[in-house]
């Protein structure tokens, strides 16, 4: 059942988060091949508050001015009445944390190194293009993401990386809805310091995003917010290795750096970051490595998770997928 929102249909509830409810979404009189738009339909409880409503406003604009293939188009900040909306690109697409979990159901330990290496690289693409961005002036945009977490990459079927949540995410939530709210796992140690942040901020982050994609996990114990926040301020992170002891020491020394808690220690930037990645790819040819690969690989998860079912992946890739299965240590099939 379909409802009228303004100038939009909304066709279908995707999600809730903390600023509102995202829909699929098209327009009536749309061409019936134009693509639809993800639609959020932002709390009006959080819009009443003139400075939640400014700070929203001036996210949206940043967001709506960068421009990079791995970043996801924002396409129009709106309102209809007293409500705000905010469209971006619709999307086939699944994202990290769906990963991981679609990984597990199929009995995966952890995702395949090229694979996930493949995905990092796209995000730090996208994350230099953010801060490097210039505004119509010339002057640096001073453009961070400062909320990455899985649900922020998203992965087309079509094997696609796109990072969205530039200028929005950050935005604190409503009051009542927690200050950490699941983004506690993903905080640098200057973040959790409450310092000024720059690009090495969200590099730290990347680090975890790629150690929890290669290992299943996260280098840190869980047992509270502050031992989280303990742990990510004094370093006190468990070796990759650990939990993943196929991982080769070049990418164990990559994971290290970029989780280093002193930020002059890191990649100096996502571009720096990316640039050691795509080294290590090139000297690690998998059969995970290639884009056509990574759309396979997502078939493979996730097929059998849409609506409707979609066709399974080539059984030439399904052979190659067991046979990594299979080469892993006995211990963590």
């Amino acid at each position: 059942m379909t409802t009228r929102f303004g100038p939009f249909v909304l066709e279908r509830k995707l999600e809730v988060d903390h600023h509102g409810v995202r829909y699929q979404a098209r327009g009536p009189t749309w061409p019936r091949d134009a693509p639809d738009v993800s639609l959020l339909w932002v709390f009006e409880t959080s819009t009443r508050d003139p400075a939640f409503l400014e700070d929203f406003r001036r996210g949206a604009r940043i967001a709506m001015d960068l421009r990079h293939e791995n970043i996801r188009r924002v396409l129009e900040l709106g309102q209809v009445d007293d409500a705000w909306y905010l469209t971006s690109e619709g999307l086939d697409a699944t994202d990290l944390h769906q990963l991981e979990h679609a990984a597990r159901r199929k009995g995966l330990p952890w995702l395949p190194s090229a694979f996930a290496v493949g995905i990092i690289i796209d995000v730090c693409r996208a994350l230099h293009a953010a801060h490097t961005f210039r505004d119509e002036r010339g002057q640096p945009g001073g453009v961070t993401h400062d909320a990455l977490s899985p649900g922020s990459a998203r992965v087309t079927f079509t094997g696609d990386v796109k990072l969205e949540g530039f200028g929005i995410e950050r935005i604190p939530p409503p009051p009542g809805a927690g200050v950490l709210q699941g983004k506690r796992l993903y905080l640098s140690p200057e973040q959790c310091h409450g310092r000024p942040l720059d690009a090495r901020s969200d590099v730290y982050v990347v680090g975890l995003l790629l150690y929890r994609m290669l290992c299943a996990t996260l280098p840190f114990g869980m047992e509270s917010d502050f031992s989280i926040l303990r742990d990510i301020v004094e370093g006190r992170l468990t070796p990759a290795e650990t939990f993943n002891p196929t991982l080769d020491p070049p990418l164990r020394e990559i994971l290290r750096r970029a989780l280093s808690t002193d930020r002059d220690a890191r990649h100096e930037s996502a571009e720096a970051l990316a640039r050691e990645l795509s080294d290590w790819r090139e000297q690690h040819v998998s059969p995970f490595s290639s884009g056509e690969a990574r759309r396979h690989l997502v078939g493979a998860l996730l097929h059998d998770r849409t609506s409707p079912p979609r066709p399974p992946p080539p059984a030439a890739f399904i052979t190659e997928l067991t046979a990594w299965r299979a080469s892993l240590p006995r211990a963590s099939r």
